[in-house]
């Protein structure tokens, strides 16, 4: 989804953490399609980085260099909508970075508490086994409300959580965080969109992601397994790879086209060449017409008509180009949908719902064989209703004098 106006309101998101704690790669996996393995040989960010990315609603992230701090920061705390603040769980010496997190805690309650989300990103826990990682995890975030105890700030104020490039963890905690941007109000219509696709198609989970950062920016009703998660992400990953292989022949420009065989009156119109000159063609027996078929006894006709009457052959092939002369319609949008069958006979259905959003769908098997049209009918309205909520995000945030500063539910606005 691109929002060309420039006046558009984003949601700021402030990534902060101490050098080489994985900021840049997380913005690197998420909005750039890096392989995570590469993201190892990444420069330090030495100056605030800003990034546009374009989702249901519009956000706007700066990747900042470790040694910042809330004095140094070039813009205010309040005009953030999130901070996320990166620790690296291999670093033994993280009392560091609690401290600088303390502080940007500390200063972004006191600039605006009610409208900022702050949220702590343990990073890199897979370098760690299961067990050692819950214990470190543990460990970082008791150390983290002590200090946020000390200094008389809520605990509720900072959430934490455990996160990965390697695995789901890192989209599943990112996508929370963008499900706290859109609004409870917003995200309340598009989730009970969701509920309504899986009444009415019988499926027991439905999604709907960003399908180039592999967000999912709602979902249903029934809680979020993991599994089924980065089943959904591996299928959207695959899906985009294998994207370019395949085309819309509608969404394919003219002149890229394969050539359509010629209609059925072509040959016996082009019997006068555009000069005039009569051209001959093989007239056909009575033992290859067939009786049954109307265009065949008319074919001789329009012939002999064409052939002694050269203007009006004349005519017809020089009005036939300029037929195709008026500007053609904009083709319908393309929609694609693809389904992958699971274990269990379960099917995993994809269905795009949006310029990047796509609706992702867990239903048995025995649905989508013998009710795929009563599906693909659900599919068009779900779609209906993204477009008409994202529309009214897009107006919501327009930059107009009515609302600036109005968020994308009508919500929070800047004290």
């Amino acid at each position: 989804m691109t929002l060309d106006d420039s006046n558009i309101q984003r949601s700021k998101i402030l990534l902060l953490g101490q050098r080489r704690s994985g900021k840049t790669s997380i913005h690197r996996v998420l909005f750039d399609d890096a392989v995570p393995k590469e993201t190892f040989y990444l420069e330090p960010t030495t100056r605030i980085e800003k990034h546009i990315y374009d989702t249901i609603i519009p956000l706007e992230i700066w990747d900042c260099p470790g040694n910042t701090t809330p004095d140094t920061l070039s813009a205010p705390l309040s005009d953030f909508d999130a901070v996320i603040y990166v620790i690296d769980m291999t670093d033994q010496q993280y009392q560091k970075s609690i401290e600088q997190l303390v502080r940007f805690a500390q200063a972004a309650y006191t600039a605006a508490a009610e409208s900022i989300i702050f949220e702590v990103f343990v990073h890199k826990t897979d370098s760690y086994s299961e067990d050692y990682r819950f214990e470190n995890f543990q460990q970082i975030n008791a150390r983290i409300e002590d200090d946020l105890f000390d200094i008389s700030l809520p605990e509720t104020f900072v959430t934490c959580k455990q996160t990965s490039i390697y695995d789901h963890t890192l989209h599943s905690s990112f996508s929370t965080l963008v499900h706290k941007l859109i609004g409870t109000v917003t995200l309340g219509f598009v989730e009970e969109l969701c509920n309504s696709f899986c009444a009415n198609a019988q499926a027991s989970k439905a999604f709907l992601f960003d399908v180039n950062s592999r967000l999912y920016v709602a979902t249903d009703a029934s809680p979020v397994d993991a599994g089924t998660l980065a089943l959904c992400l591996d299928y959207i990953r695959t899906l985009h790879k294998l994207a370019p292989l395949y085309t819309s022949l509608t969404a394919t420009p003219l002149r890229l086209r394969p050539d359509t065989p010629p209609p059925a009156l072509t040959p016996a119109l082009s019997a006068t060449s555009p000069a005039g000159t009569a051209t001959t063609t093989p007239a056909r027996t009575p033992a290859t017409r067939s009786p049954a078929s109307p265009s065949a006894a008319l074919l001789p006709a329009v012939s002999n008509l064409a052939a002694s009457t050269p203007s009006l052959a004349s005519a017809i092939s020089s009005r036939t180009p300029a037929a195709s002369t008026p500007s053609t319609p904009s083709p319908p949008p393309f929609s694609p949908s693809a389904a992958m069958s699971l274990a269990g006979g379960t099917t995993l259905t994809y269905h795009a719902a949006g310029p990047s959003l796509a609706l992702l769908a867990l239903l048995p098997t025995n649905v989508l064989e013998k009710r795929r049209g009563l599906l693909e009918y659900n599919a068009v309205f779900f779609r209906e209703g993204v477009l008409e909520i994202g529309g009214v995000i897009r107006e919501a945030r327009s930059g107009t004098a009515d609302g600036k500063d109005a968020k994308a539910d009508g919500g929070k606005k800047k004290k």
